[in-house]
């Protein structure tokens, strides 16, 4: 019975085994925790996610045409405000901030001005009263007829309608208007304005939006990168020789992490919220790096085999109990083995 049970102590409970990789699709996510979680437990991380798009670099191009402007070289000056100008309409507005952005456009109105064309002149004054309708100049820095050409085009700008504007397709994403962080809904006046979104897996989109009616909506088209397929996952993982594997996959929203075996079966699954950051992301993939335990076979388990054994015991305890209780009978018995005689 001892040797039974020392058996069936030590039934083996074989755990399924440690992944051997980390495969993460997950563009616009913090991966810096995942990378972190993964290492620590001794396993590698494949980052399959594309890289992020360059950032539009205007501002230096609107400081280099300042310093040209300062120098009296208008063409050069203007070369360059046109070079900015285009990147601005491009990106909606680019790493320029307001005043930035609305520095573009009154050198512009005072290069045109030099040039004598009043009426181009005036319409970029407007653009940059509407960026910043509180900005002024110096008049210590700068000519007395440029300072009353901002203050005639503020005083025209304040005087137009609000318009309610509302961007769609924006869930998640941010939104910078003007240069400035905005809302999904706004208040802005009727003129040009320039938006730039960046969303989660998604290249940074942007436009300029001539704001003519009472109400205005923009819907966003950034274009969203792909989520690789299973396959493609599968394939990538066992490039590095994997036969179980972790993945971390962004799909709108949600961050997907899942457990995948060899044979592309999915094991386990955890989903996370983008917002829910790095840190929550990273503690799913550990959950699912550790080894699962194995299912033990009912007929392994210990109560199997402590039912077994007590029902052994019981079968050779009852009939020496009825010997030994049968009155006349002899109160010893003798056990003989196979070929003994009595």
């Amino acid at each position: 019975m001892a040797a039974l049970a020392s058996v069936a102590s030590a039934a083996p409970a074989h755990a399924a085994p440690s992944v051997d990789a980390v495969v993460v699709w997950a563009p616009g996510v913090d991966r810096a925790p995942v990378v972190v979680a993964a290492r620590a437990a001794g396993v590698g991380v494949i980052d399959r996610s594309p890289p992020p798009a360059p950032a539009p670099a205007i501002a230096p191009l609107v400081a280099r045409a300042i310093e040209a402007y300062d120098a009296l070289a208008l063409d050069d000056a203007w070369a360059t405000l046109e070079r900015a100008r285009a990147e601005v309409d491009a990106t909606g507005g680019g790493d320029l901030g307001p005043t930035a952005l609305a520095d573009l456009f009154m050198y512009r109105a005072l290069v045109r001005t030099q040039r004598g064309d009043a009426s181009g002149a005036w319409d970029e004054w407007s653009s940059a009263a509407v960026i910043a309708p509180e900005r002024t100049l110096d008049p210590a820095r700068f000519a007395p007829r440029a300072v009353a050409d901002l203050e005639r085009a503020r005083a025209a700008v304040a005087a137009r309608a609000r318009v309610a504007l509302e961007i769609t397709d924006a869930v998640g994403c941010q939104l910078v208007l003007d240069g400035a962080a905005t809302a999904a809904t706004a208040s802005v006046l009727m003129g040009n304005h320039w938006l730039r979104v960046s969303c989660p897996g998604a290249e940074p989109w942007g436009m300029r939006l001539a704001v003519s009616a009472a109400t205005a909506t923009v819907s966003v088209a950034a274009r969203r990168s792909l989520a690789p397929a299973d396959d493609e996952l599968l394939v990538v993982a066992r490039g590095v020789g994997a036969h179980e594997f972790v993945t971390v996959v962004a799909r709108g929203d949600l961050v997907w992490i899942r457990r995948i075996g060899g044979d592309g079966r999915e094991r386990d699954r955890r989903t996370v919220a983008v917002g829910d950051g790095g840190a929550v992301i990273a503690d799913a993939v550990a959950a699912l790096m550790r080894p699962a335990a194995a299912r033990v076979p009912w007929y392994r388990t210990r109560w199997a085999w402590a039912a077994g054994i007590a029902g052994a015991t019981a079968a050779i305890a009852i009939p020496l109990t009825l010997i030994i209780a049968g009155g006349d009978a002899p109160t010893t018995a003798t056990v003989v083995g196979p070929g003994g005689r009595l």
